[in-house]
């Protein structure tokens, strides 16, 4: 056979077989009876490719407004009429989105269905795909019912990002360069930060993925269920899942992540934590400024801030358990209350 073995450096006892690739191969479909879960968008480069028939299709149309139970519902009554079993596999075509509600269908449908994940956006190889974090959205709040499950492998095909526009790609890229701010790896930001929206970032990011996998693998394997350092990898989220509420989710997550990473080095240069390079946050900012998005303001996103499950309540306070970047150093949780979540916010919001 002519694909790669799975990623040789995972942890032993990790849950997901992850393989690389550079265009499809059927050889990685499942051998059991599988039923296909597809982003309507993707559907004609998938038939393209042709592979060997499902016992069904269910093609949905997805975006972060239908996150939603209802989505969810749609798999479970599909898959109930179909001859599913416990030897049948779920395979998942398409972004995190799509990745969220299935893998949460998957996980409730006869109390657990195996399932595969294909993610096909940068996003969700990067990110949405490793470690088995499933959920949907309660209206207007982020990820508010979900589970943890672990897909059982994921296919990393590289083909699939070449039919992505520049402004899905950018996307990705804020998830990359969270990974290097949590690292504390100056070079590795830089560079990733060099060619943020550059077209020429295809032909250039496969080790930039490996490299992102590998450490959020590393991180997940010791937590899965966000007990500890896994929070690290909410850095910027706390900040961006408000962003995107308030915007009615108009703004999409990898730009809210950009905006909630200024946030995050805002406020680690507040609470003496480390300073940043400001030409280094002035190419994000100028980044984010030329996709012409309209920002919202401090006080649309606190209500949005309320709901965010990295938060508790002390004595009538809220407090969060926030991920905050350090120049050459790894990223450290720190309990902070909201003032210098809008010190920081007010700042960057300055500068669009």
């Amino acid at each position: 056979m002519d694909f790669k073995m799975p990623l040789l450096s995972l942890p032993s006892g990790f849950p997901t077989e992850i393989w690389t690739e550079v265009s499809p191969k059927t050889e990685l479909l499942p051998e059991d009876p599988w039923f296909l879960v597809g982003d309507s968008r993707i559907k004609p480069l998938w038939q393209t490719w042709a592979p060997a028939a499902p016992l069904g299709e269910l093609w949905l149309e997805t975006t972060e407004q239908k996150k939603s139970i209802s989505e969810v519902l749609i798999c479970l009554e599909t898959w109930s009429t179909m001859p599913l079993s416990k030897q049948s596999v779920v395979v998942c075509v398409g972004g995190g989105v799509l990745s969220d509600l299935v893998g949460l269908a998957a996980s409730l449908y006869q109390r657990g269905l195996r399932w595969h994940v294909w993610p096909t956006t940068l996003v969700a190889q990067v990110d949405a795909s490793i470690g088995g974090k499933t959920a949907v959205n309660l209206g207007e709040a982020k990820n508010q019912i979900g589970s943890f499950y672990p897909p059982n492998r994921v296919v990393l095909c590289h083909d699939f990002l070449k039919t992505l526009p520049a402004s899905h790609l950018e996307n990705g890229q804020w998830e990359m360069i969270k990974m290097a701010l949590l690292e504390g790896d100056p070079a590795w930001l830089a560079s990733l930060s060099d060619r943020l929206g550059q077209p020429g970032f295809r032909s250039s990011f496969e080790r930039d993925i490996e490299r992102c996998v590998l450490g959020k693998v590393s991180i997940v394997h010791q937590d899965l269920r966000d007990q500890g350092d896994r929070k690290l990898l909410n850095l910027g989220h706390t900040m961006a899942h408000a962003i995107e509420a308030a915007s009615q989710f108009k703004i999409p997550h990898g730009q809210a992540v950009g905006f909630g990473l200024l946030v995050a080095c805002g406020m680690s240069s507040s609470l003496g934590l480390s300073d940043f390079p400001t030409s280094l946050l002035n190419r994000w900012s100028e980044q984010l400024k030329s996709s012409g998005l309209v920002w919202p303001s401090w006080n649309e996103c606190v209500p949005f801030l309320a709901w965010d499950k990295k938060k508790e309540n002390t004595k009538g306070e809220s407090v969060f358990h926030e991920p905050l970047p350090r120049q050459g150093e790894r990223a450290i949780l720190v309990s902070c209350a909201l003032q210098p979540f809008e010190q920081a916010f007010q700042k960057v919001r300055s500068h669009f």
